[in-house]
């Protein structure tokens, strides 16, 4: 008997809103979102007007969150009118979105953005927003957020999407940080230790993050930060560096599928490349689960 082997995704529509590139600087693609100080929710702003069709599989990517000598501790929250408009509802509520670069697309240098991917449903007719509130009292002016939406896959049974994102962490929304995590020290790691509350449904698919330092010093280091339950890691470790100008990257994950019962407690733990600092003893994580 042979086996069967089904087909691949083929999705039939595609919108972003990359825009075109009109300069050489970090304003000339995806949608300018200004971050609300002192850990105040900055004004909301579209990504996607009016998807023209159904969603199955929701791309978001942020840039210029960080700023030299600066807390740029951050979150973000995905927001959607499924009317068209801008009477706003959560979707995805605090994302971590700090410490990350801003993008130049020229000869000067290059970045990623911090990306997100999500499995997601989301109705024809829907708009998408997001809002940002970051630690620092002075907000970048270099923020950009893409997002991209795909739909209409020819083979259904190839992907497998939810409708609602759970946000997983201890908090501390009042300066804009997910829930604090020591890494162990010079390539040693952590114990395991418990992230947030145990989930409340069952998850197809998830997001680690992890952001940065609790105040406005960074220092040169690397991380290795491993998600899990029971003691054993699930899906793709996030490799987290950071820079001295109070800035990093996260190596990209793509989506991760899993099946995570309701009632599962997530863990994390972490490893510093070198010695720990005042500057480097704290990082900021969550996880973000599609059910």
């Amino acid at each position: 008997m042979g086996l069967i082997i089904p087909s691949s995704p083929a999705f039939a529509y595609y919108s972003d809103n990359f825009g075109p590139i009109t300069a050489d600087d970090a304003t000339g693609f995806g949608v300018g979102v200004t971050a609300g100080t002192s850990s105040a929710d900055g004004t909301a702003v579209t990504l996607m007007p009016a998807l023209a069709h159904d969603c199955e599989y929701l791309w978001l990517a942020v840039s210029g969150l960080g700023t030299s000598n600066s807390a740029n501790a951050a979150l973000m929250d995905v927001l959607i009118d499924p009317a068209g408009g801008t009477s706003w509802t959560e979707l995805i509520s605090d994302l971590i979105v700090g410490f990350t670069t801003t993008i130049l697309y020229n000869a000067t240098g290059a970045a990623i953005p911090l990306s997100y991917h999500f499995p997601l449903w989301l109705p024809a007719g829907a708009s998408l927003g997001a809002r940002i509130r970051m630690q620092s009292a002075s907000a970048p002016s270099s923020t950009r957020v893409l997002a991209a939406g795909f739909g209409g896959n020819k083979n259904p049974a190839s992907w497998w999407c939810g409708q609602k994102v759970e946000t997983i962490g201890t908090f501390d929304t009042a300066n804009s940080l997910g829930q604090l995590h020591t890494p162990g020290a010079s390539g040693a790691f952590s114990s395991w230790t418990n992230l947030g509350s145990p989930i409340s449904a069952r998850a197809g698919a998830v997001q680690w993050a992890v952001g940065g330092v609790t105040g406005a010093s960074a220092a040169k280091m690397t991380y290795d930060f491993q998600f899990g339950a029971g003691g054993a890691q699930i899906g793709p470790r996030v490799y987290r560096g950071m820079a001295s100008t109070e800035v990093g990257v996260s190596l990209f994950q793509g989506p991760i599928f899993c099946d995570i019962p309701a009632g599962a407690q997530l863990q994390i733990r972490g490893s510093a490349a070198g010695a720990l600092n005042g500057a480097q003893t704290n990082l900021d994580c969550a996880a973000y689960l599609v059910s």
